[in-house]
């Protein structure tokens, strides 16, 4: 929400920075705040819910745009978290196996 360019000198791509800190929050709640089944699929649907509430509020601010694209990077970060999760899960599984 802070008025300004994003990142001027172009380091990192918007749409990357999204999908990095989505993928960095999904690790902090699934492994560090809520390390619990209990909550199951709620909690990578309350993460997308907080990245839309994000950009509803910036599409409100009158400095910022609301943008799908970032909406969308968000849910990629997010599913890139749970898919390697599960991938790591599999591989460990097999293991176990063996």
């Amino acid at each position: 929400m802070i008025p300004g360019e994003a990142d001027p000198s172009g380091f990192m791509n918007d749409k990357f920075k999204h999908a990095l800190v989505f993928f960095v929050l999904a690790f902090v709640m699934e492994v560090l705040a809520y390390p619990s089944l209990v909550w199951g699929f709620r909690k990578p649907v309350l993460l997308m819910m907080f990245g839309v509430m994000i950009e509803v509020l910036q599409g409100q601010s009158g400095y910022r745009d609301f943008s799908l694209g970032d909406m969308l990077a968000d849910g990629v970060g997010i599913l890139m978290f749970y898919v390697g999760c599960q991938l790591i899960w599999q591989c460990q599984e097999r293991k176990s196996e063996a």
